[in-house]
Order: structure tokens, then C-alpha cells, then sequence
């Protein structure tokens, strides 16, 4: 257990390195909430379809990998389930303007930004393969059930108000420059029907990583053998995939404001759920399911990722609470550099 530790930890640690250098250039002012922008849309809209066609171009068909996609849309089935159902309970009593942040920040987590660099790290090309699943029905059930969490207050009181989606987070540094696995989608006016809670089919299918899964999935049923001069490119933006999602998270990082605020106690419950609670509880459920090996280990990167980009942009959606979601995301992603290694390596030692 403890050598599983130490050499996830050291994993984790490179990687928060390079999260320092975010933070040093941005105090320096040499990254930009511009900049940052800037750098987020290169990672969402190439480099993480890069990483996802290289994972799946690389992995041969067999009957073990059918298996394996089929083990990771069930992990994202039960890490919703028991999160919808503890947090359900733990902010029961929360208001109508916090209990949507606090519960859809408790069960979504930033699976493809943080979680695909992770898990490249520690598990590799095939671990990527099985999170890139993972990835893609979470975009279903973000736009579905998460939804439903933000919008059902709204549904009752038939008051919802549709509005644009703003791209900053009620401060002055851009929600788009916030590392992010889904990219930011503009919705606006007529894309729902007022009081509806309809998700739009753009969000759940048009984004970087359910097209990158897309293209994957048929190079791999069809096992096309891409030539040398298009895996070469491919392999080589895939590469800057984790330097540069640190990068922009280390930027995230140095805005947070660590002033203390009402909220605090909600923020600490959900970040405790989000990154220790609900992972550890979802893996003693695939455990005793009879899920071992690398599916069990990989998944358990996106299971225990922080709060997922979709809190702020949801909340900004339907006139929720932005500033406690940008606050709990940042937050979260910060807690996350010291729980993720202790929930991986259990997760790796679980597995066998």
C-alpha cells in the first residue's frame, strides 16, 4: 500500500510542479486571464481530442476492451448514483440559491482536465482509453441529470428565466480560463423553452471530448492503422497535453482568495464528498461488484478529479450562485493535489 502511495504521490507531485509554473508566471504577469483563455481553447478543442485518438489508436480490439468500456460507463453510473444520494441527504437543509452548487460540485468532477493528465501519468495510453469512456457519458449525465439538480426548484415555481450564459465567473478572471474538460457552450435565448429544462443535444454530444471518442471508437472497431505521418503529429500535441492543462491550473490556483466566507462550511463538506467520500464508496461498490485491475485503478483518477468546470457554467445558467461555485471549484482543485494520491492508491491496491 504504501509503495502504491509513494509512486502515485511522486506522480502527482511532477505534476504540481508544473502547476507551480502556472502560478509563478501568472504573479509575474507573464499569464493572462487572456493568455490563459487562450490556452484553455488549444486544450479543448486539439490537444484533448489528440490524446483521446492516440489512446484508442494504440490499443488493439479484443473482447477485454469491449469489457473495459462497458466497466467504465458503469462507474460513472454508480459514482453518480451514490453521489446524487449523499449529497442529496448532506445538504438537505442548504437554501435554494447554495444546495444546486454545493450538490452538483459534490457529484461531477473535472474528469477529462485534470483527470486524463492524471491518469496518462500513472496509468497510460490504455488507462486514457478507459477514462475516455468514462468521459463521454459523463457528458450525457451532466446534461441530464445535472440539469435536473440546477433546474428543479425552477420547474416548481415555473419562474425560470432564460438568459445567456456569460463566460466569466462574476470576477475579473474569465470562466473560460478556469481549467476545464468540457468547453464553456453559449447558450442562448431560444435554445430553451422558458420554464424548460430541456438540455440541448449541442452540449451533450458537440464538445471535444464526446467527438474525440467518436473518432477513436471507429479507428478502433475498424482497427484503421493510422500512418506514421498522422500518428506523428497526433502523438506529438498529445504530448503537451499535461504540461500545459498544469499550466493553466496553477493559474487558477493563484486567484484563489483564501478570505474566509459564510459558505465555507458548505464548500468544505462538498470538497470532502467530491474528493473522498463519494470515490471511496464508489469503489468499495465495483470492488464487492467483482471490478479489479487496471478498469478499477484507472477510473478511480476521474472519480476522485475535482469539481467539474460545469458547476460555474451551470450556475451562471440558471441564475444560481456563481461566486460560491467558482469558489468551490477552485477550492477543490486545490484540495484535490493531496487527496488524489491517497484515493488512487487505495483504488490501485483494491485492484490487485
Amino acid at each position: 500500500m504504501l509503495n502504491y502511495f509513494i509512486d502515485v504521490f511522486t506522480q502527482v507531485a511532477i505534476l504540481f510542479i508544473m502547476m507551480l509554473v502556472g502560478v509563478v508566471m501568472s504573479k509575474l504577469g507573464k499569464i493572462t486571464s487572456t493568455g490563459a483563455k487562450e490556452m484553455t481553447d488549444l486544450l479543448l478543442t486539439v490537444v484533448t481530442v489528440a490524446v483521446i485518438v492516440k489512446a484508442f489508436a494504440t490499443v488493439e480490439f479484443s473482447p477485454d476492451k469491449i469489457r473495459e468500456m462497458g466497466l467504465a460507463a458503469l462507474a460513472l453510473v454508480v459514482v453518480t448514483a451514490v453521489g446524487g444520494a449523499l449529497s442529496a441527504a448532506a445538504f438537505c437543509k442548504s437554501s435554494d440559491n447554495v444546495r444546486p452548487v454545493l450538490r452538483f460540485g459534490s457529484i461531477f468532477s473535472n474528469c477529462g482536465f485534470m483527470g486524463i493528465p492524471v491518469t496518462q501519468a500513472v496509468f497510460g495510453d490504455n488507462g486514457v482509453f478507459i477514462v475516455s469512456i468514462y468521459m463521454a457519458v459523463f457528458q450525457i449525465s451532466a446534461w441530464t441529470y445535472g440539469v435536473y439538480i440546477y433546474t428543479r426548484k425552477t420547474r416548481k415555481n415555473k419562474s425560470f428565466k432564460s438568459a445567456e450564459l456569460p463566460l466569466d465567473n462574476g470576477s475579473a478572471e474569465p470562466c473560460a480560463a478556469q481549467p476545464s474538460c468540457e468547453k464553456p457552450t453559449v447558450i442562448r435565448k431560444n435554445d430553451y423553452n422558458e420554464g424548460s429544462a430541456k438540455p440541448p443535444l449541442k452540449g451533450i454530444f458537440l464538445n471535444a471530448g464526446v467527438i474525440g471518442v467518436a473518432i477513436g471508437l471507429i479507428i478502433f472497431f475498424l482497427q484503421i492503422k493510422l500512418p506514421d505521418i498522422m500518428m506523428t503529429p497526433i502523438s506529438s500535441i498529445a504530448a503537451i497535453n499535461t504540461p500545459l492543462a498544469m499550466v493553466v491550473t496553477g493559474q487558477l490556483l493563484c486567484g484563489i482568495s483564501l478570505k474566509p466566507c459564510r459558505e465555507d462550511i458548505g464548500i468544505i463538506a462538498a470538497c470532502a464528498l467530491r474528493l473522498l467520500v463519494i470515490p471511496l464508496c464508489s469503489l468499495g461498490i465495483l470492488w464487492l461488484l467483482g471490478i479489479k485491475g487496471l478498469p478499477l485503478a484507472a477510473c478511480s483518477v476521474p472519480m476522485c478529479a475535482p469539481a467539474a468546470t460545469y458547476t460555474v457554467m451551470f450556475a451562471k445558467r440558471y441564475n444560481t450562485n456563481g461566486e460560491l461555485a467558482s469558489r468551490l471549484m477552485s477550492i477543490c482543485t486545490l484540495f484535490s493535489i493531496f487527496t488524489m494520491p491517497v484515493v488512487i492508491s487505495v483504488a490501485r491496491f483494491m485492484a490487485g
